[in-house]
């Protein structure tokens, strides 16, 4: 009886393994579905793609990234204000963080936004994350209806000015 017992155990506990191996594989399909489909995260793991603003270290162990999007020569500062908003820092927080809700808002809780003028700063432990968040930039300057998108989530989120 002892075996018998032993033996539906480690059936049951095959079973449990084996749906948690193909979950855990359909998960990393979907993902990797989702990141094909998705150009916001595509550009916050393309290693290969020039993020926008400067990364800066402190003695503290922050990184900072900083961006004015008033100083590029692509600014879209005339756009913006044609919507109705500032098109200062204020404004591109909000857009970053539509834009994070879009492909990955677990970096919203790695991140602290703060205005500083027409500069935003953006500070991050982890430097790897601000090397993501200056990709997403990139592709979100590149690309308008990617902006216009990151701008209605920043609406909908009431992030954006």
């Amino acid at each position: 009886m002892l075996q018998i017992l032993l033996l539906v155990a480690l059936i049951m506990i095959a079973y449990y393994l084996y749906d948690q191996a193909t979950l855990k594989k359909n998960l990393q399909k979907k993902n990797t579905a989702e990141v094909q489909h998705n150009p916001l995260m595509e550009a916050l793991v393309d290693i290969n793609k020039k993020g926008r603003g400067d990364i800066h270290a402190s003695n503290d162990g922050w990184f900072t990234l900083l961006y004015n999007d008033g100083s590029e020569m692509d600014n879209h500062l005339t756009f913006l204000k044609e919507h109705g908003y500032e098109g200062d820092s204020r404004s591109w927080k909000g857009i970053i963080h539509g834009a994070l809700l879009l492909s990955d808002p677990d970096i919203l809780d790695y991140i602290n936004m703060e205005e500083e003028g027409e500069q935003l700063a953006i500070h991050s432990k982890k430097e790897a994350v601000l090397q993501s968040v200056a990709r997403l930039l990139a592709k979100i300057k590149e690309d308008e209806t990617l902006l216009i998108e990151a701008v209605q989530m920043a609406e909908l989120n009431d992030k954006m000015v």
